[in-house]
């Protein structure tokens, strides 16, 4: 099923693709070079082709986001292997609430046949966090995988945003964290200080708050045997 963002986002079929939201004449033809190159993450690839300039703005396990000026404003987050996690994030989410304040706002988005996916989307930023934030984030990272109830994640995320209340938005994102990683999904929680960034107005975003760990998903096919 391929589900269109509330903005009257164009919906473009290239191939086996789907693409959302692709508005400009630019975003297309970045979409094309990648679609040229192999969907390959390789900077280089892309700058003989596009001619354009780019920068490396953070790179993962999964993924490699950077800036070019052929799209000045925005960032690209491509995969180098596939994340059933973002994707599932991307798709269930993000993509179907572009106007929840919290989600980054997407220019564009396609995956190729191996389940890769491209994003074109608002350029984010690095914020400081306080010293309490960071020990939330330290807790989240030796739960890594493991399950973490409601109350624990609505103190924690309390804690990195600084805030006493959650907003109606804030809080359908922990609803939707909080169901799919619930017990009897792959899916686990995965809120470190790299998946949320801001915007230059200081406005924050959470990135990509799902991931998949080994010992989760080995649990996950062995229960599904």
């Amino acid at each position: 099923m391929i589900f269109i963002p509330y903005k009257p986002f164009i919906l473009t079929r290239v191939d086996v693709d789907f693409t959302y939201g692709f508005e400009q004449d630019k975003h297309l033809e970045v979409l094309d070079i990648f679609k040229r190159i192999g969907f390959s993450p390789n900077l280089k690839k892309f700058q003989r082709r596009y001619g354009a300039t780019c920068q490396k703005l953070g790179a993962g396990s999964y993924a490699k986001t950077f800036w070019t000026t052929a799209l000045p404003g925005d960032a690209i987050k491509i995969q180098k292997k596939p994340d059933p996690s973002y994707q599932l994030w991307m798709e269930e989410f993000v993509l179907t609430g572009q106007h929840n304040a919290f989600v980054p706002k997407v220019r564009g988005y396609a995956t190729n046949n191996t389940s890769r996916t491209l994003c074109v989307m608002e350029r984010l930023y690095k914020p400081k966090f306080s010293a309490e934030a960071l020990n939330s984030f330290e807790w989240f990272r030796r739960n890594t995988g493991n399950t973490i109830s409601r109350d624990e994640l609505n103190a924690h995320v309390k804690a990195i945003f600084q805030i006493e209340t959650m907003s109606q938005d804030l809080m359908a994102i922990i609803d939707y964290i909080a169901e799919a990683s619930s017990h009897g999904t792959p899916h686990s929680v995965d809120l470190s200080r790299g998946n949320i960034m801001q915007r230059e107005n200081g406005e924050m975003v959470i990135t990509d708050p799902l991931a998949v760990f080994a010992h989760t998903f080995e649990a996950f096919m062995a229960h599904n045997q």
